[in-house]
Formats: structure tokens, C-alpha cells, sequence
């Protein structure tokens, strides 16, 4: 009897016919897994079964090798997708990458493989026969094999998606006619189930395979099949949930159909078109109208007639970059966009403000996108605008003075023009493809630090055209003025080349990488390389907006525009569809189950045990409470923030100033890395606004044991830099899979760079030849080609006796070219050579015999007679080039005609390579992201043995995709006040599960570059950009709805005559800590709070900050005598801090304190300076500042005097620091005359959020100066916390100086009268004894 062919049942037996074994159904394996209904202890079955059936994990191989054969029955298909499981479940993170590049290669088998199980019928168990693929046994199991996290999470993002594309591809015939029709069965429903299979897996696998098809592929939600299949499963796993909701798996399939649901149903939306399109846009118009009669305060909304984005739009789009869809929307701005006269489509957040998509996820994250969109284009915009405007007008130029433009519209940004601009050559960058080196002129630079030395410390500390940044060449074009007024072509680009060698090494011009954005103009720039200098330079400029780093928006947008609505997590807070928040919390999804319990032991101290904490128990959480306040560290406030943040899977937690916010964070990532929870909780993804909150942060982490990775490479911290992940990797074991995939795309990306390399010498190609043009001439000019191709042939037979073709090489082929002597003009030359011979010849038979002439007869000697063929004149013509196009003689054309149709050709040959060059440099972005996907999988290996990952919220929308293959649970937000909305969105994963944000809403609200966007500006209220989400959240929103936000209670900084400053207008519950009332009195003063009040007037045209700042220099010089006099009564530098709301008063402060002490800035502040002011004024007399010279230090000390350090900061770059006593300069007061300012104006220190920062840095002492009067008169915060100073009369006109020694006490009212009455610290009395200030004796 014939054995069973083992090669059969796994599909590649080579024999067929002729082979010896048997081919039928019993060569398929006897035994297949059967399904076990799951336990609450495992959902783990089906793989658990594959295992158990003895499935081999290496037979899938087999099935995907190149020579393998289709799947004959049912059996073999059984065998492979057992073997996947098998494979996966015994190497569910080392090996799955091997198994994701096999299936997903779309030149190898595996998607052919994968088809086939796609389009092999199944049935269910009880009629199946042996050739058939059991619905319970081969389709389950196989869409759990495609739903596993090691392939939905890997980063190998073109296999997985070619992986979905294919099922997507095979939607009808999967979906429609396998899963639906089985489960709809009877058979599968009443008989099969009983035994074999649970129905939710059924219900939970396909919907997963449904979501991952869905959010891959764009087109997918409008997929017929995939909406039939929705449409038909909503009834069967609606009433499934509802008959089992006591199972918790039910939640989870309810959630998650509903995402899926939810996507169809957006997709299913955008289709409308024509009378239903105009109807919604109408109901939305109405809408608007009525809410505008119904409100009383107005919004800008609704001074606005409603004017749609896009296509929806009754005048069409504004430009060619306004669309519907946000997915559509190019991040970078185009030309276009820039100079449209309208003004872009700005959806308000107000609930009731008019937009094209319903309330939900889908509009949530279009308004955030434009929002976020617009305050990284409006700068540039209106910048670029009001320039154009300038250099068009008479003596335009003459207003870009040092390299910098200023707008006089306070709402444009200012600008870094640099002129002639000239592209130097092509190059290939890893990350952008095909970039340009660009030169232009620097000499203003140059000239000032004279070296090359000096221009490199220069470049090196400058913020100016920093990698990354979004720039625009300005060309003059006369062409362009048929497209817009200015006659300016806008080319917009990204610097991604800053050598500093090129940019200092000439004096007078400097040279950048830029990568352009638009093709056409790529190409135009291409082109420009084979002009002269002096015309590419002619009338053109370098612009940037410096306010505006494009990579800070980039990742965000990038993230915001490819995601889909729907996967986010929590929408029932952040988008509810019915437009009305959701305000009871649900527990966070993992620990939903009755049994489960935190376990707070970690928290308390050795010894106390069986704390546990049931979450949504009132009784259990009394008790927890109880337990945790009496036996951890954590204040009673703390502990019940805590217990919140375990039972909320959106958690808000408000710290006033010095509640010990950190701290919190530290206690709740200690508890979740607890043996009894680390399992469920690592990583977690730890996310801060700036890279100074991260590293403190970690830091703290760090010191607890705790393992971490920080993600990005901008950590200044000494102790977390080892723990980058660049640096974790180095030491890591490579993937061996992915090793062999990089070493191709390396290859590959070797070949394009080569080829770029070539393309670019053809750019340069002055004279062309037969094998450059022979292509153009056969599509363009046919009878040309024909006639060069019949001159050829006799050239080349003349030369070798044959038609043969042969290989055009060397200088002495090039040299027989017959288009270069075409162009050479060989032939007229050799003509005009026959003419100058006969001429020759005929004046020497003349001077012979001069009768010969009159004899025709006569045949000269040489051979030459009268009758011998005539010689062809030499062509004259000059005709224009259409005519040359057409023509087909083109031997007789001449010499002038030759080479203008010799340069038209050799035009467009360029702008073929131009072209080519670009469709290249997309291939070497494309082939990148590659790269980067698969070092992506390197870098998720080493992250799955972390507790914890940290990364700046840029960071984390840059790292996207790694952090979804990571797929971190837990996501806990430091300092969430001061981080914009669309940074959070933009960092949670669909697999976030819990959401902690710890900050504070009353204090300093996120950055943005757009005063109008901003919740200050009268416009911006309807925009409320800079509103955190947890200001949103956990404030009262316009129905007075709001999320349950715990708050810290105790403060332990501010003595409490400080703390009442923010208690009484801010924080009423707010209670003062122990430690604060143990604070000694401030030494020198005879009040530790004082106002000093004066009406000096800000500085007017002598300031030269006067367009971008505000400065006081009576207040500046009344600060430096303050400090001093602190100084002399035994202070050190390092306990005093001065803050200042504006820049132009930082650099007047720092001017006076630097002729007495070492003045020490925050990076931030320089930097912000540098781009705010110049990089003139960051460091006038050339100190080191942080960042140009040496190792970037966190801070810079500006050496003069080393006896002290003061730390000078402005307000908002002291947030969460203190200092034992704060001097405050607040600066506005009554302009002077020549200042030609409003009256009584004090700017943004009317914010509430920046006064409470201001207020509450202090720990033993807080100094004000300022107009008390007009503070109170012009903000309702300053008018309680100037009546509080008032009645406890510390507000003056004078500072209460008192001398320790004899108790008494003077007050101070200018500068000079500190040195007058206090010279040395005390009074003028002799003391008899040593001061310790200055050890002069009294």
C-alpha cells in the first residue's frame, strides 16, 4: 500500500503524477486542533490547541518557498495556518518579524499562500469533509494568527499593510462568503459551538481583522463587502453582548465593534455628494445662523459667514491646498496657499460653531490638525506677505537691515532674509532623498567676527536656520507675475543640510542643504544649476521665520493627518458624538475584572501589610485611604489623588505651586511597577512638553531603580544619557531577520545614490550625442531621428565596412558621433573647405594664364575641371526654433540654426533628468522609511523588557509607529497644563487603556506661536489653541460640564503671607504645609512680601526692543540695588531670583547685574531671545551663551565678577522651580511721551496663568515693582492680590530696609539712595562690630 506523501499535504511536491506516494485527502494530517470553549483564565485557546495537536512551527516555511505548489484541500491549509500559530505562540516576539517579511513580500509567495486561505471555502465542522477548511478550526484560528499583537504592533509597516491590503483585496470572498455566512449559520450557532469553538472568539477575531483592514488602508472604509459585513454583524453582536454582559470579554468585543462600526459609518459619510452634500452643508449654515441670534457674546464664528473648506466651498477652494479631508492637506504650506487672498477655513471649538462633520472623532481631529496647522503657517504667511509687499514698493530692499525683516503688523512674525540665493549642487540626504546645497550671502556675519573661527562659534550657537526648519527662497520671476502681484516665485523647503564648515568657511557667503517641497520648483532649481552665478543670484531670497521650528509641528500634524478618528482611545471624553461630555469615568479596561485589586503595599512602610484597593469600591477606597495616609510618605491630598488615578481610565490631577505634583508621579509609577502589577503595567509611556520636564522626571526614576529608555536624542541630563535609546541599542542583539532585510535596503538605497550621482553629470552636459537624444527625437521629431539614423549608418559603415552597431565609447567614439558633428558643423566646415579649394584654385590658373577663364574647356592639371560636381552653399538661414521642429532636412540647416536646436534638445534631456531625479529622490524617502520601520523593530525588542519609556510629546508623535508596536497601556502626562491638546492626542495609541494627566490648568498655559489662535486674544477664544486638555477637561466647559479632577491640597514652598497671594483669588482650598511656617524672616527687610509701586514709564524710543518687547530701566537699576543690599545682609547669589515677564527687561537686567555679578540665563531664555531679538542681542559683548561654545550646559553664566551668581529668568521659563526670595519686575507702567503707546496698557501680564507662576516661585520672600495702580485697574487677579498687599500695608513707594544690628528702618525710593542710606547692608550708626557682608569694622 502507498504511503502518504508528506510533500503533498504541505503543497510543494515537485513529482505530481510521477510521484510514488499517495496523493489524496489521508495524506493530510489525522489530527487538527479542536476548539475548547476559552476559561477566564485563558484567552489563549486556539494557540494552545495548535500546540497541543503537535503542529509543527517550521512548516509554514515549506508552504512559502519560492517552488511550492497552490493548496490542493483542505488539510494543507489546516497545516499552515497551525503551523503560523505554532510559530508564533513558541517565538511570539524574537521570530515574528521573520514570519511578517516572509508573508508580506510582494515578490514572494507568501501573499500567494495567504490568498488562497482567504479564497478556500469553509464550512462548518458538522458537514466538513476531509478536503474541506473547517470554519472553526482553519478560519478562526486564522484570523487570530493575523490579529496577534507581534504582527498588528510590528513597525514592519509595508508588510503588515501589504498583509491587510490582501484580505482587504479579498474582502467579498472572506468576509461576505467565509465568516459571515458561517456565523449566520445554524449549524455553527446550535451544534458546532457547544463543543468546539466560543462564540466570541468567532465575534472578537473578525472584528479585529476588520479594524486592522479598516485603519490601514484609507480606502477600506468605503469598501462594500467590508460595509455589508458591518452592517450584518451589528444585530448578531449587539444581541450577544446583551444576553452575555456579565462576561467582561463582552466590553470588549462591544468596544471594539464599535470602532469598526464607527469607521464605516465616517467613511460612509464622506460620500456624500451632490443634493445630500449641499443639504448637510445647508443644515450646517442654519445652524450657525440660529446660534449666532440665540448668544449673546459673540465669538468670531459667528461674525463670519460660514465659508466651508474645499471643494464644499460655493466659491471652490481657497487654493490648491484647501480640501475637505484633512488626510488630503500637504503639511508644508504651497505657494499658493501662501498668497491666497482668502483667509483659510478655521474651525471654532464652541460647540455650536458651524463645521462639515458631525460631532465625533472625525471633526476633533480636523479641528485640532487646522488649528495646530495654522499657528505653524500663519507667521510664515503673513511674514512673507508683508516682505513681498516691502521689496516690491520703492527701496524695498533697503528695509531688511542686517539680515532681519520686521513686520509692522504685529500678527506677521518677523523674519531672517538672506539675498542672493544660488544652488550649488545636488546631493543625496537619508532622510529626504535628493537635496540642494544652496549658498547665499553672509557677509554681514563675516564682517563681524572677522575669522573663520569666530563664524563657525557663531553658526554653531544660532538658532538661525536650524536642521529641520521650514524656509522660502524668494526668486524673481517675470513670468510669475501672470499668477500673483508680486512677480516672486514662493520655493518652500526644509534645511536639512548645516555643516558648519560650509556655512563659516567664506567670509561673504555660506551654504545650507535644503530639501524643496514642490516639484516643479525642484526642478526649476535643478535646471538653475547650469546658469551662470549671476543670474541664478539676480533678486533672490533666503527667508525664515525664526518664532516658527517646523519640526516641532511636523510629527504632530503628520500624526493627526494619517490617523484614524476612530482608533482613538477614550472618545467618550475627548469627542463625544452628541457633542455633550461624558462625565462618569469608567475604570481603566485592565482592571475591570470583580477579582481584580491594586495591591498598595509597595507604597506603604516595611511592615504594613494587605492594603488592597478595589477599584469603583467606595468602602474598599475609605479604607485604602486610610491605610495609605497613616502608613506612606503621601500627604491625605496625594493619597486620594492616587486612588483616583487607579480607578479613572482618564485621570486628572491639579497640583497648585508646591503640592509636590513630581513627587505624586513618582509614588504612582512605584506602585505600577510593583511585582504584584508589572506584568499588566510596563511599559509605561512617560510624556513631557520640554526635554528639561523629561529629564527631571526620569531622573527621579532613575534614583528609584526603576529601568527606562528615554526616545530622542536631546536629553542634556548626564544621568540619562546612557539610557537613550540610540545608546540602549548599541549594546543590544540584532534581529537576524532584520539584519538581512537592512543589508538589502541598503543595497538598494547604494544603487539610487549612484544613480543620482549620474543623473546629476547629466544635468551638467553641454554637447549631446546620438545616444543622449536619439529617445526624444524617436517620440518627438521622427523625421529627424530618421535622418541622423541614415547618416549614422553611412558613417559607420564608411568606418567599418558593415551596418554592424557597436558600442559608443572613448573621446575617439564620441568624436564620430554623428549628432556632435552634426553640431560641430563638420559637414558645412567641410564644405566651406571645398569652396575655399575651388576658389584656391581658380585665382592660381588666373595668375598662370589669365585666358584659361575664357576657356571652359580647358582641365587643369590637378584633375579639378569646370564640369566637376557642384558644391552645395553653405546654409545662412536663421529661422525661429518651430520651424526647426518641423523641418527634416537637417543638414541644410545652419550653424546658428544647429545649436538653438541643439540647446532645445538639450532642455528638455535636462528636464527629463530633472524629472527623473525627483521621482529618485521620493524612491530614496520612501526606501528611508523603510529602513527606519525595520530598525523600528530592532529598537520594539529592546523595549519589551523596559518599565518605562520617556519621550517629549514631539518625540512621541515621531516615533508613532514604534510606540504602537510597543503598545504601552499606561500613559502618565507631566506638567499636562502646559502641553497642547494635539501633542496628547497625538501620543496615545489605540492600545492606550489609561490616561493620567498630572499639571495644573491655572498656571502657565501651552506655547504658541499665534496670539489670535491663543485663549487670551479676543479672536482666539472661539479658537483655544493653547487650552490644554486638561484645562478642558477638568474646567467647566460651556454647559458646565467637566471631568472629575482631584486636587493637591498642601503646599510646601511659599511661606503663607506668599501662598495667600494665589490662595485667595486661585486655589481657596489650598493649605500650607508645617515646614512653611518654620520660615525665618528675610534678613535686611522689615516685610518678607512688599509691592514697591512707581510711576516711572517704560522706556520709549531709547529701548531698542520697543517693536518686539517692553523694558523699564528705573526698575532694572532699582532690582540690581535690591540684590545687592540682600547680598551685603548674608545672602548668597543662588538664593535670589529675578523674573521678569518681558525679554527686552531681561537683557536691560542683565546689562546693569553683569558689571557686579555673574548673571546666570536659562537656555530657554536665550534661545528665545536669539529669536525674539536677534542673535545680536542674545550676548552683546560676545560671553559664552549656552549652546555656541563648548558642551551645551543648561544654563550660561556671563562671566564678570565670580564673587556671585544670580539667576535671571523670565516667568515663563521658571515654571516648576523656586528660590528663597524672588524679586518680580512687572515693567508696563504709563508709557512715556516718546514712547507713542496706549496708555495704561499691561499686556500679557494680565494673564491669570502667568501671575500665579509669578507669585508662587518664592519660598521666604517676594519683591514686586511695579504701578500697584494700574495693575489693579486693568486685571481682576491683580486687584485681589494688590488689596491683600494693600491691607496688610505692604505696598509703598519705597522699599522698608532695616538694619539687623540696630533695628532700624528706612525707606528706599530710588536707586541711589540705597548706597546713600544703606552703603554696606545695615544703617549708617557705627555697630562695633565685624559685618559679615564686607569685614569692615564699626
Amino acid at each position: 500500500m502507498k504511503q502518504p506523501c508528506r510533500f503533498w499535504a504541505q503543497g510543494n511536491c515537485r513529482k505530481g503524477n510521477q510521484c510514488i506516494y499517495l496523493h489524496n485527502a489521508s495524506s493530510a494530517p489525522s489530527s487538527v486542533p479542536s476548539f475548547r470553549p476559552s476559561t477566564s483564565s485563558s484567552r489563549r485557546s486556539l494557540t494552545s490547541n495548535a500546540t497541543k495537536s503537535g503542529s509543527n512551527p517550521n512548516a509554514w516555511r515549506g508552504f512559502v518557498k519560492e517552488d511550492s505548489h497552490p493548496f490542493q484541500h483542505g488539510g494543507q491549509v489546516q497545516l499552515f495556518v497551525d503551523s503560523l500559530s505554532a510559530f508564533l505562540n513558541d517565538c511570539p516576539g524574537s521570530g515574528a518579524e521573520e514570519l511578517i517579511l516572509r508573508l508580506g513580500d510582494v515578490k514572494g509567495t507568501g501573499l500567494t499562500r495567504l490568498t488562497e486561505v482567504l479564497l478556500f471555502p469553509a464550512v462548518t465542522a458538522t458537514v466538513a469533509s476531509s478536503y474541506s477548511v473547517v470554519f472553526q478550526k482553519a478560519t478562526v484560528l486564522f484570523m487570530k494568527v493575523l490579529t496577534e499583537r507581534a504582527i498588528t504592533q510590528s513597525t514592519l509597516r509595508e508588510y503588515t499593510d501589504t498583509i491587510y491590503g490582501t484580505v482587504l483585496a479579498n474582502a467579498e470572498a472572506f468576509f461576505i462568503a467565509n465568516v459571515l455566512t458561517n456565523v449566520k449559520s445554524p449549524l455553527l450557532q446550535i451544534s458546532a459551538l457547544a463543543s468546539d469553538v466560543k462564540f466570541d472568539e468567532v465575534l472578537l477575531y473578525s472584528t479585529r481583522l476588520a479594524y486592522e483592514v479598516l485603519t490601514r488602508n484609507k480606502r477600506a472604509a468605503f469598501d462594500t463587502a467590508l460595509g455589508k459585513f458591518v452592517d450584518e454583524m451589528r444585530p448578531i453582536v449587539t444581541n450577544w453582548v446583551t444576553t452575555n454582559s456579565d462576561k467582561p470579554i463582552a466590553a470588549v468585543i462591544e468596544r471594539e465593534f464599535d470602532r469598526i462600526d464607527k469607521i464605516v459609518r465616517d467613511g460612509q459619510r464622506s460620500l456624500l455628494t451632490g443634493a445630500a452634500l449641499e443639504a448637510a452643508i445647508q443644515r450646517e449654515a442654519e445652524r450657525a445662523s440660529v446660534s449666532r441670534t440665540r448668544r449673546s457674546g459673540y465669538q468670531i464664528w459667528q461674525l463670519k459667514e460660514y465659508d466651508p473648506p474645499g471643494e464644499l466651498s460655493a466659491a471652490g477652494p481657497r487654493h490648491d491646498n484647501d480640501h475637505q479631508s484633512v488626510s488630503d492637506i500637504a503639511v508644508v504650506p504651497t505657494m499658493d496657499e501662501i498668497l491666497a487672498e482668502r483667509a483659510p477655513f478655521l474651525p471654532a471649538r464652541d460647540l455650536e460653531a458651524p463645521h462639515p462633520l458631525p460631532h465625533g472623532a472625525a471633526r476633533y481631529c480636523d479641528t485640532q490638525f487646522r488649528l495646530l496647522r495654522e499657528d505653524m503657517v500663519a507667521p510664515l504667511r503673513e511674514g512673507l506677505k508683508n516682505l513681498l509687499s516691502t521689496l516690491t514698493s520703492p527701496r524695498g530692499s533697503h528695509a531688511l537691515r542686517d539680515g532681519r525683516f520686521t513686520s509692522r503688523n504685529s500678527d506677521a512674525g518677523n523674519l531672517n532674509v538672506y539675498p542672493n540665493v544660488r544652488v550649488e549642487k545636488v546631493k543625496t540626504d537619508k532622510r529626504y532623498g535628493v537635496s540642494l546645497d544652496v549658498s547665499f550671502d553672509s557677509n554681514v556675519y563675516g564682517k563681524k567676527f572677522g575669522n573663520a573661527k569666530g563664524r563657525v562659534e557663531f553658526w554653531r550657537g544660532s538658532k538661525r536656520l536650524m536642521y529641520g526648519a521650514l524656509v522660502c527662497i524668494l526668486m524673481k520671476n517675470e513670468d510669475t507675475i501672470a499668477r500673483n502681484r508680486f512677480g516672486y516665485d514662493l520655493v518652500l523647503g526644509i534645511v536639512v543640510g548645516r555643516d558648519m564648515e560650509a556655512l563659516a568657511h567664506a567670509e561673504t557667503r555660506s551654504v545650507i542643504g535644503l530639501k524643496i517641497i514642490e516639484s516643479q520648483f525642484f526642478e526649476s532649481l535643478l535646471l538653475s544649476l547650469t546658469k551662470s552665478h549671476d543670474v541664478q543670484a539676480q533678486q533672490s531670497y533666503l527667508v525664515e521665520a525664526p518664532g516658527v521650528f517646523f519640526e516641532a509641528y511636523r510629527p504632530i500634524l503628520e500624526t493627526l493627518k494619517t490617523s484614524v478618528p476612530q482608533s482613538l482611545p477614550f472618545l467618550p471624553y475627548l469627542a463625544p458624538e452628541n457633542g455633550t461630555l461624558t462625565t462618569n469615568i469608567g475604570i481603566p479596561l485592565y482592571a475591570r475584572s470583580n477579582t481584580f485589586r491594586w495591591d498598595l503595599s509597595a507604597l506603604l512602610r516595611p511592615g504594613l501589610l494587605g492594603a488592597n484597593f478595589r477599584p469603583g469600591s467606595q468602602a474598599s477606597r475609605d479604607s485604602a485611604l486610610r491605610m495609605l495616609h497613616s502608613g506612606s510618605s503621601l500627604d491625605r491630598g496625594q493619597c486620594s489623588a492616587l486612588l483616583d488615578c487607579l480607578s479613572r481610565e482618564v485621570a486628572l490631577v491639579q497640583g497648585p505651586p508646591g503640592t509636590g505634583k513630581t513627587y505624586l508621579g513618582i509614588q504612582l509609577v512605584r506602585l505600577l511597577l510593583s511585582p504584584s502589577h508589572k506584568a499588566q503595567s510596563m511599559p509605561i509611556l512617560c510624556i513631557c512638553e520640554t526635554n528639561h520636564a523629561l529629564d527631571q522626571f526620569l531622573e527621579h526614576l532613575l534614583k528609584e531603580g526603576t529601568k527606562i529608555v528615554r526616545i530622542g536624542k536631546r536629553s542634556k541630563s548626564e544621568l540619562v544619557q546612557p539610557f537613550q535609546i540610540e545608546e540602549v541599542c548599541k549594546n543590544a542583539d540584532g534581529l537576524r531577520s532584520v539584519k538581512w532585510s537592512l543589508a538589502q535596503k541598503f543595497e538598494e538605497r547604494e544603487k539610487l545614490e549612484t544613480e543620482v550621482a549620474r543623473l546629476t553629470g547629466q544635468l551638467h552636459w553641454q554637447w549631446l550625442g546620438w545616444h543622449e537624444v536619439k529617445d526624444l527625437l524617436a517620440a518627438n521629431s521622427y523625421h529627424q531621428f530618421k535622418a541622423f539614423e541614415v547618416a549614422r549608418r553611412q558613417l559607420h559603415s564608411s568606418r567599418h565596412g558593415d551596418d554592424s552597431e557597436f558600442q559608443v565609447a572613448g573621446k575617439k567614439n564620441r568624436e564620430r558621433d554623428v549628432i556632435r558633428r552634426w553640431t560641430k558643423c563638420e559637414d558645412l566646415e567641410a564644405i566651406a573647405e571645398q569652396h575655399a579649394a575651388r576658389v584656391a584654385y581658380q585665382e592660381q590658373q588666373q595668375l598662370q594664364n589669365p585666358f584659361t577663364i575664357l576657356d571652359p574647356s580647358q582641365e587643369s592639371s590637378n584633375g579639378l575641371a569646370q564640369s566637376a560636381p557642384r558644391i552645395p552653399p553653405i546654409p545662412t538661414s536663421d529661422r525661429p526654433l518651430n520651424a526647426l521642429q518641423r523641418e527634416a532636412s537637417v543638414w541644410e540647416m545652419s550653424r546658428s540654426e544647429r545649436h538653438r536646436l541643439h540647446d532645445h534638445w538639450r532642455e528638455q534631456v535636462r528636464r527629463t533628468v530633472a524629472d527623473r531625479l525627483n521621482d529618485v529622490s521620493k524612491e530614496l524617502q520612501e526606501l528611508t522609511r523603510r529602513i527606519n520601520d525595520l530598525h523600528d523593530e530592532a529598537r520594539r525588542a529592546v523595549l519589551r523588557g523596559i518599565e518605562v519609556i520617556g519621550v517629549t510629546t514631539n518625540g512621541a508623535a515621531k516615533y508613532t509607529n514604534l510606540l504602537r508596536a510597543v503598545g504601552p497601556k499606561i500613559v502618565i502626562c507631566e506638567e499636562a497644563g502646559e502641553v497642547l491638546e494635539a501633542h496628547v492626542l497625538a501620543s496615545l495609541t489605540p492600545s492606550t487603556e489609561h490616561l493620567i494627566l498630572i499639571g495644573d490648568p491655572l498656571q502657565l498655559r501651552p506655547s504658541i506661536a499665534t496670539y489670535d489662535l491663543s485663549m487670551d486674544s479676543p479672536i482666539g477664544k472661539s479658537y483655544k489653541l493653547d487650552q490644554s486638555l486638561l484645562e478642558r477637561l477638568g474646567l467647566p466647559d460651556q454647559n458646565g460640564l467637566s471631568l472629575p479632577m482631584s486636587q493637591l491640597n498642601i503646599q510646601r514652598r511659599m511661606r503663607p503671607g506668599i501662598a495667600d497671594l494665589v490662595r485667595v483669588p486661585l486655589y481657596p482650598s489650598l493649605k500650607d504645609g508645617d515646614n512653611t511656617e518654620e520660615y525665618p524672616d528675610v534678613d535686611g527687610l522689615s516685610a518678607n512680601v512688599f509691592f514697591f509701586r512707581h510711576e516711572n514709564p517704560e522706556d520709549g524710543a531709547s529701548n531698542p526692543f520697543a517693536n518686539t518687547s517692553h523694558s523699564n530701566d528705573f526698575e532694572a537699576r532699582m532690582v540690581v540695588e535690591l540684590v545687592k543690599y540682600l547680598i551685603r545682609n548674608g545672602y548668597k547669589g543662588s538664593d535670589i531670583a529675578i523674573l521678569t515677564p518681558y525679554l527686552g527687561q531681561l537683557l536691560v537686567l542683565r546689562d546693569h547685574l553683569r558689571k557686579s555679578f555673574t548673571v546666570v540665563l536659562d537656555e530657554r531664555d536665550a534661545e528665545d531671545v536669539a529669536l525674539a531679538l536677534g542673535e545680536d542681542h542674545a550676548d552683546q559683548d560676545g560671553s559664552e551663551v549656552a549652546g555656541q561654545a563648548g558642551p551645551r550646559n543648561v544654563v550660561t553664566a556671563l562671566r564678570k565678577s565670580l564673587q556671585e551668581q544670580v539667576t535671571l529668568r523670565t516667568v515663563d521659563n521658571f515654571q516648576g522651580e523656586e528660590s528663597k526670595i524672588v524679586i518680580l519686575s512687572l515693567v508696563r507702567n504709563r508709557s512715556s511721551a516718546s514712547a507713542g503707546a496706549s496708555e495704561g496698557n499691561i499686556g500679557f501680564v494680565k494673564s491669570p496663568n502667568r501671575t500665579n507662576v509669578a507669585l508662587s516661585r518664592a519660598q521666604h520672600g517676594l519683591y514686586v515693582l511695579g504701578n500697584a495702580d494700574l495693575m489693579e485697574s486693568k486685571s481682576e487677579m491683580w486687584r485681589k492680590v494688590v488689596g491683600i498687599l494693600r491691607e496688610r500695608d505692604q505696598v509703598g513707594t519705597g522699599f522698608p530696609i532695616r538694619c539687623q544690628r540696630h533695628k532700624t528702618g528706612n525707606e528706599v525710593q530710588t536707586p541711589e539712595e540705597f548706597k546713600l542710606v544703606s552703603p554696606d547692608g545695615g544703617c549708617l550708626r557705627p555697630c562695633k562690630f565685624r559685618l559679615k557682608s564686607c569685614a569692615h569694622q564699626w
